[in-house]
C-alpha cells in the first residue's frame, strides 16, 4: 500500500481491527505509542504546567474523580474524566459551558450538546480507506477482501463501486 494516506499506516504494518475504536488514535497516547521517539529537548506542551494533582502516585486514583461523582456527574461523563483525565476533563467541560458564561448564576442550565454517532466516523474512515484502495489501482473485490480482513466488516462490491464513484463526485 504505497501511495495510501498516513492515517492507513495501520493497515501497511498488517494491522487488523477487532476493536475500530482505535482508529480514532495514530498508534496510542503517552506511552502506549507503538514506535516511541525520544525527544532531544523539552516535551513542547509539557512545559505548560497546571495545577493538576501533583502529589498524585503513578497508577492511582485521582480523588477528583471521587467529587465529580459526589456532585452527581453522570457515569459516561466520569468515565471520560478517567480515560482522559481529570484535568483535560475539567478544561473540556469549561469549554462546553462558556454558552453559559454570560448569564448570573442563577440563570445558568445544563447545556445540551448533540454528539453524532461514533459509526460517522468509522464510515468516513472506511470510505477513505476504500478510496485509497481504489487508487492505488485494487479492484472492488480485492478491496473487499481488505474491508473484511482489516475492519471486519463485509461490503458488496457494488456498495464499494458507489464508494468510489461517490469520491469522484466530491473531487471535481
Amino acid at each position: 500500500m504505497m501511495g495510501a494516506d498516513r492515517q492507513f499506516d495501520w493497515i501497511a504494518q498488517g494491522g487488523d481491527l477487532q476493536d475500530k475504536r482505535s482508529l480514532v488514535s495514530n498508534g496510542g497516547v503517552g506511552g502506549r505509542h507503538k514506535n516511541p521517539s525520544t525527544a532531544t529537548e523539552g516535551g513542547g506542551y509539557l512545559n505548560a504546567c497546571r495545577a493538576g494533582n501533583p502529589g498524585l502516585k503513578k497508577g492511582a486514583r485521582d480523588p477528583r474523580l471521587d467529587e465529580l461523582e459526589q456532585i452527581g456527574l453522570d457515569p459516561r461523563w466520569l468515565r471520560i474524566a478517567h480515560v482522559v483525565g481529570v484535568d483535560q476533563f475539567l478544561e473540556v467541560w469549561q469549554i462546553l459551558d462558556e454558552e453559559n458564561i454570560d448569564l448570573p448564576p442563577g440563570e445558568r442550565e445544563p447545556t445540551r450538546i448533540r454528539i453524532p454517532l461514533f459509526a460517522g466516523w468509522m464510515r468516513l474512515q472506511r470510505n477513505k480507506l476504500v478510496k485509497a484502495l481504489a487508487d492505488e489501482g485494487s479492484r472492488p473485490s480485492e478491496i473487499r477482501r481488505t474491508i473484511r480482513r482489516k475492519l471486519c466488516e463485509s461490503l458488496s462490491e457494488r456498495h464499494i463501486t458507489r464508494i468510489i464513484e461517490a469520491a469522484k463526485h466530491e473531487s471535481t
